[in-house]
C-alpha cells in the first residue's frame, strides 16, 4: 500500500479535512480517501498510466500527477461543489 499525506500548509485557506487527508492506494487499483477529521473514507478505484492517475470515486473524478514522490490531485467540477479540494499529497513512509 502507497500512503499520500496532505502536503499542503497548514496556513493554506483549504479546510481543516483536506489539510489533514491521505490517499491510499493499494496495487490493485483500488484506494481510499481517508478524512481523520471525521473519522471516515471515501473508497473508489483507480487506472495510472505514466505517472497520471485517474481516480473514480462513484459519480466523482479526479485526476492525479505522480512526480518526485508528491501527488498532485485535481477534481472535477461535480465533486469540487460537493467540497473536494484540489490539493497536493506527499507520499509517506
Amino acid at each position: 500500500m502507497f500512503v499520500f499525506a496532505s502536503a499542503v500548509e497548514p496556513s493554506s485557506p483549504l479546510s481543516l479535512y483536506t489539510r489533514t487527508s491521505e490517499y491510499h492506494l493499494t496495487d490493485d487499483g483500488r484506494f481510499t480517501l481517508w478524512y481523520p477529521f471525521f473519522a471516515t473514507g471515501y473508497d473508489g478505484s483507480y487506472t495510472e498510466a505514466e505517472g497520471v492517475i485517474t481516480f473514480a470515486l462513484s459519480t466523482y473524478f479526479a485526476t492525479g500527477l505522480l512526480r518526485d514522490g508528491t501527488l498532485t490531485v485535481r477534481y472535477n467540477l461535480a465533486a469540487q461543489q460537493e467540497g473536494f479540494e484540489d490539493a497536493v499529497y506527499a507520499l509517506r513512509d
